[in-house]
Parts: C-alpha cells; sequence; structure tokens
C-alpha cells in the first residue's frame, strides 16, 4: 500500500512517507487489453514517459513505483521485451539528480528484479543486467525484496552509486530539528542522510525506507553555519506564513565537506544572508535551552522598508564577501588545526624516540659497567690462582709423589721377604719327600724278596 502526504506549496518543504509493508499477492487473471499500437496504452509506458519529461518530479517517481507494484509477470515482460522499461528506469536511476526520486525508482527496479527472478525469467533478467549500468548491476545483488529496500542496505547501494556517478553528493546527520507549516518544533534524536541534488537538498531518516524533508534551492533564505566548535551547526530557512525552517548537525569533518558542496549549489540565500552576530544570538538561546533548540527567524522585509536597488546590490555584494571571507577564515582555521595538530604528534614522536634513545644509551652504559666489573673480577681471580693456588697443588703433588713412592719401596720389599720365605719352604717340602721315599724303598724290598721266593717255590712244586 502507498500513502503520500504533502504539504504547502510547490516550493515549501515537503514530508513524503511511503509504506512499503505490501506482500507479495498470488498473481490474478487479468482479461488481455486491447492496444492500438505496440505497449501504446500500457500504464508502465505511460509512467516512464512521464518521469522522463520530468525526471526531478516525485509524483511522477511515485506513480511509476505504484504501477510497477501492481503490474503482472505478463505485463513487466511485454515492457521489457517492446520498450526495454527495466534498462530504461536503471539509466534513470544513475542519472537522477534528487535522491526521493532515486529512491522510488530504485525500489521500482528492485520490485521487478525481484518479481523476474521469482518467476524464473531468466532471459529477461540477463537483458537487464546487460542493459544496465555496471555500478547499478552490482548495487542490486540477488535475495529477496524485503532485504534489498532495507533501509540501510538500500542506503549503502545508492550511495556507493553516486560516490561514482557525482551526482548527489550525501553527508552523514548527528541530528536533525524541523518545523512544518506552523506546527510545534521536532527533533529528530536519530541519525540520517542530508542529500545535495542539483535543484534541492533532503534529509533522509533511517528508520524509514522513503520518508524525505526536502528544501528546494530556490526557497532557502537563509543559511547561517559555525565551523569553530567540533560540531557544525546548519541552518536553512524558509519565509513564509508558517515560517518553516530545518538545522542539522555534522560532525566537524563532515560540514567542511558539506559546506564545500552546498556553496557550488545554486543557493538563493545571496538575497537574504544573515551576518555573523545572528549566529552568536542563535548560541546563546541555544545554550539557554538546551532541550528544544529555538531558531532565530527574521521575518521578510516589508514592501514600505525595502531598500533600493543599488543599496540592495551592494549589501548583497558585501554580504557574499564577508560569506567568503568567513569561508576561507574557516578554512584556514581548520588547516591551522590540521598543521598543529600534526606538529604536536610529530614533537611527540621525536620526544617519545629520544627518550627511547637516552634509556637505550642508559641501559648500554649500565651493560658496560657490568661487564667492565665482571672483566676484573675473572682478572682478579686468574691472578690469585696463578701466585697462590697454582704453587700450593704443585707442592701437595710432589708431596703425594713421594709418599707413593716410599710405599712402592716397602711394597717391593715385602714382596721380596715373602718371596724368599715361600722358596726356603718349598726346598725343605723337597728333601722331606726325598728321604720318606728312600725309608719307603728299604721296607718294602724285604718283603718283595720274600713274596718273589714263595711264588718261586710254588711255581717248582707244581
Amino acid at each position: 500500500m502507498t500513502k503520500r502526504e504533502r504539504g504547502g506549496s510547490a516550493g515549501s518543504m515537503d514530508a513524503i512517507v511511503i509504506s512499503d509493508s505490501e506482500e507479495d499477492a498470488p498473481e490474478v487473471k487479468r482479461p488481455r487489453r486491447k492496444m492500438d499500437g505496440p505497449m501504446a496504452k500500457s500504464p508502465l509506458v505511460e509512467a516512464m514517459d512521464a518521469l522522463r519529461a520530468r525526471p526531478d518530479d516525485m509524483s511522477c517517481a511515485m506513480d511509476l513505483l505504484s504501477r510497477v507494484r501492481k503490474a503482472c509477470t505478463r505485463d513487466i515482460a511485454a515492457w521489457s521485451e517492446v520498450a526495454n522499461g527495466p534498462v530504461v528506469l536503471g539509466l534513470s536511476i544513475v542519472s537522477s539528480t534528487y535522491f526521493p526520486v532515486q529512491q522510488c525508482l530504485y525500489a521500482a527496479l528492485v520490485r521487478i528484479m525481484s518479481t523476474l527472478r521469482r518467476e524464473r525469467r531468466t532471459k529477461d533478467l540477463e537483458k537487464i543486467c546487460r542493459g544496465v549500468p555496471l555500478v547499478l548491476r552490482l548495487a542490486i545483488p540477488g535475495g529477496n525484496e524485503a532485504d534489498l529496500i532495507n533501509p540501510i542496505r538500500m542506503r549503502q547501494q545508492l550511495n556507493q552509486v553516486n560516490d561514482v556517478t557525482k551526482r548527489i553528493a550525501s553527508f552523514r546527520v548527528l541530528q536533525c530539528w524541523t518545523r512544518l507549516h506552523g506546527q510545534a518544533t521536532e527533533e529528530l534524536q536519530h541519525e540520517g542522510w542530508i542529500d545535495l541534488g542539483s535543484t534541492a537538498l533532503s534529509f533522509c531518516r533511517d528508520d524509514e525506507a522513503l520518508s524525505v524533508t526536502n528544501i528546494r534551492y530556490a526557497n532557502v533564505r537563509s543559511l547561517k553555519s559555525d565551523a569553530e566548535s567540533a560540531m557544525a551547526n546548519v541552518c536553512f530557512e524558509e519565509y513564509d506564513e508558517s515560517g518553516q525552517w530545518m538545522r542539522v548537525l555534522l560532525d566537524h569533518k563532515t560540514f567542511l565537506a558539506f559546506e564545500k558542496e552546498l556553496c557550488s549549489r545554486p543557493l538563493s540565500c545571496a538575497k537574504a544572508r544573515e551576518s555573523q552576530p545572528r549566529l552568536a544570538d542563535e548560541e546563546k538561546a541555544k545554550k539557554s535551552d538546551a532541550s528544544v533548540p529555538v531558531a532565530i527567524v527574521t521575518p521578510p522585509p516589508s514592501q514600505d522598508d525595502a531598500p533600493s536597488s543599488d543599496d540592495y546590490d551592494c549589501l548583497s555584494l558585501f554580504d557574499a564577501e564577508v560569506h567568503r571571507v568567513s569561508l576561507a577564515a574557516s578554512r584556514w582555521d581548520a588547516t591551522f588545526d590540521a598543521l598543529k595538530k600534526e606538529v604536536e604528534t610529530r614533537v611527540g614522536s621525536i620526544t617519545e624516540l629520544v627518550t627511547h634513545i637516552g634509556a637505550t644509551q642508559v641501559h648500554r652504559g649500565n651493560a658496560m659497567a657490568r661487564l667492565e666489573y665482571d672483566g676484573a673480577a675473572v682478572a682478579q681471580d686468574v691472578q690469585a690462582a696463578r701466585m697462590i693456588t697454582l704453587p700450593q697443588y704443585q707442592d701437595d703433588g710432589l708431596k703425594e709423589a713421594t709418599l707413593l713412592t716410599t710405599e712402592l719401596e716397602n711394597v717391593a720389599k715385602t714382596a721380596q721377604e715373602y718371596l724368599h720365605e715361600d722358596l726356603d719352604a718349598i726346598a725343605q717340602d723337597k728333601a722331606t719327600t726325598t728321604m720318606c721315599s728312600l725309608h719307603l724303598v728299604a721296607v718294602a724290598a724285604p718283603w718283595i724278596l720274600c713274596g718273589v721266593a714263595a711264588i718261586s717255590s710254588s711255581l717248582g712244586y707244581m
């Protein structure tokens, strides 16, 4: 279901909300439509022609998105085959200079790709992929349509496309305050993105895919900025009966790039640019009430008090010159701060290096002192060993050698005495054995003779 809310005239700020909670309903059979020519009465062709005639018209983009969601697969395939519609849609996304329109066209292309992928129309998908630019082809990955039109995912893909085409510049916003058509001030506590196109700027919140607050450059009546603080404060104001304005809060780095890019846009605030003291007053008012920031909006001058054309031109030139000088001063201040930080970093690095070198020298000196002390101690020990320990060891060795020689001599004498005694004992034993043998022969001889005689007598008797 698609809902569009628009307030005020075409030149005032618009708040557009598109709900993307439509579920895919089963396709129903539709009666064939009679056509005078090829795709002459197709709603998709009519919507695409209207968009090509007015490329930055949000109503044409939303009408095309609505017709794409209502179209069946057969209508989309016929539109792709006859009029090459999806490829033309992809080229319109790449060439778009207004982010809300680009969002609607991207959602329509994602719907077409998801429908063809679900119906397995491989040839149609290949034709679209071949026709669209490479940067857009990479920004439409495969997957479910609900995942592809996720706000964060869509923002990432479109930022990737715009970084290449350079037609839309997007900057991260920390906070945003708006007041629309006499309503109370609304503070958006969440983050978002501000996009600078060719004719208008827009603020897109992170929590909704196609919720956009936009301001035409032709309707910007004043631009106030503060580059002194770490956080930048940029205010856009439109003078009308309701006193609408929008204020965004950026960090310092993003603000410098944002201010440079914004100054290149066709702003009309040179006709009524406010001076710098107005910003100081605004800062005081903002500090007095931090919960709800108050913007100081000066109503447009009346016709009775209007200055002459010459005065008006002089004031415009003077204000433009003051603004240029303030921008130059801001850039110089930023450059000086960057150089100061770089010098502090270099000085810190040099100081750290010198400290490290000093500590290394101290450690080296301590090591050399320890080495010299250890060398002196070793030399002293060697000298003491040479003068005292070695002579003492030599004397002890000589004494041990003398005692050993004496012991060997005593052992030799003792061994010789034992040897002589053993020899004497052996000689005595030999003499005793000889005497015993002689006595035995003397005793046994008679008996032997008697026996022989007896035997002889016995033999003779026989």
